[in-house]
């Protein structure tokens, strides 16, 4: 982070002949774009300068929370603020991202010994545009068990402590036997496995389907598709590819209201489960159970010689079709909820974006004095 800006700056004068017309230089947040800024040939710093802000490190969460947070290093955080406030435009993957980001500089500026009179938030904010990345599902069709009582769930984060593995583990021993969850635990691992995952593989071994990385793109992406949940016990989500990914592919969100994810889903898709009523697998459950079974199973009616056995089961039959009405409208909603994440929508959406703003920096800085003008307003300063 603290070393790109000079690789990138060495790039760009290395290959100046080979750039041509440039109408904007765009920048990630792993990068120093005030260094980058400084160091960039002076015509190439004059650019209109987009920052895209894929996480910031005023609110990334530390392994171990109370015995950190008051000590926390703020070099990274402080190396965002002065990107954020040295480029045009700040892309933010979205609004938690912007907000989180303001909420914890805040707390970190309030330690500063001086302040200055700059209204950070309002500088931010309005120099800030939310953009969804594109997330490419295309080619992949659904496809699940005939197992109609068993409710399948994807965990698909990576291997790490911000992603909640206790969290994963203790849902699995509350719920796993009382839904009949089936697991499929995705994203990258690394040499060291948490704890909590170690004893998720023992204990639920026959509750698994895939356990481990994925390194085939397609393969991973069919994995999810054969799943009716995708599960989250982050800490921290600026935005949430892989659970957009699964969402796009038609699981349910067993998400937290908090993070990206309040506002990756529509209102009537937040507070699920598998528990919920008549959602719990793609087979749905029983109006009268908070478990995955169906209901061509657990409403077969007891008394075969009932003279209504018949229209209880169309009854039961109705229900069902009621259900499955009712998953399908979620899936609906979510997914037209995340139209703008499909990459043709996404890239169309920046491209205007960026014409409109890359026109309006032109105009701004065709009322700029040249270079050439401003020495010759010093010199004749400098002899008065």
């Amino acid at each position: 982070m603290r070393t790109a800006a000079i690789d990138m700056a060495a790039e760009v004068e290395r290959r100046r002949a080979d750039i041509g017309d440039v109408d904007a230089v765009l920048v990630t947040s792993l990068m120093s774009a005030a260094d980058l800024r400084a160091l960039l040939p002076a015509d190439v710093a004059r650019l209109p300068m987009v920052m895209l802000m894929h996480e910031n490190q005023a609110a990334y969460p530390y392994q171990h929370r109370h015995s950190h947070e008051a000590q926390r290093d703020a070099h990274f955080a402080l190396t965002n603020l002065t990107s954020v406030l040295a480029v045009d435009q700040v892309l933010w993957n979205s609004a938690w991202n912007r907000d989180s980001f303001l909420a914890h500089i805040t707390d970190v500026l309030r330690h500063a010994p001086e302040r200055g009179a700059v209204d950070v938030d309002a500088c931010v904010r309005d120099k800030s545009h939310v953009w969804w990345l594109p997330v490419d599902t295309d080619g992949v069709t659904r496809a699940h068990s005939d197992v109609g009582d068993v409710c399948r769930v994807v965990w698909p984060h990576r291997w790490e402590h911000d992603k909640g593995p206790e969290t994963l583990l203790r849902l699995a021993r509350r719920y796993s036997e009382r839904w009949n969850l089936r697991w499929t635990i995705l994203g990258e691992s690394f040499r060291s496995v948490p704890r909590a995952l170690q004893a998720f593989e023992h204990e639920f071994a026959d509750r698994i389907d895939w356990f481990g990385f994925e390194p085939d793109r397609s393969r991973y992406l069919e994995r999810m598709a054969a799943c009716d949940w995708v599960l989250s016990t982050a800490r921290h989500e600026f935005f949430g590819i892989a659970v957009v990914e699964a969402l796009r592919l038609g699981c349910l969100p067993w998400l937290p209201t908090r993070l990206s994810y309040r506002e990756l889903l529509p209102e009537r898709a937040r507070h699920l489960h598998p528990g919920v009523i008549g959602l719990g697998s793609n087979s749905n459950s029983d109006s009268n159970s908070n478990s995955c079974s169906s209901c061509s199973t657990t409403n077969a009616v007891s008394n075969a010689e009932n003279d209504n056995s018949a229209r209880e089961q169309e009854r039961a039959h109705g229900r069902a079709q009621a259900h499955v009405e009712t998953r399908a409208e979620l899936q609906r909603a979510v997914c037209a909820h995340l139209a703008p994440t499909a990459p043709t929508a996404a890239v169309s959406a920046l491209d205007a974006h960026l014409d409109v703003f890359c026109d309006d920096q032109s105009a701004k800085r065709s009322n700029w004095p040249s270079s050439a003008g401003r020495r010759n307003d010093a010199d004749d300063r400098g002899s008065s």
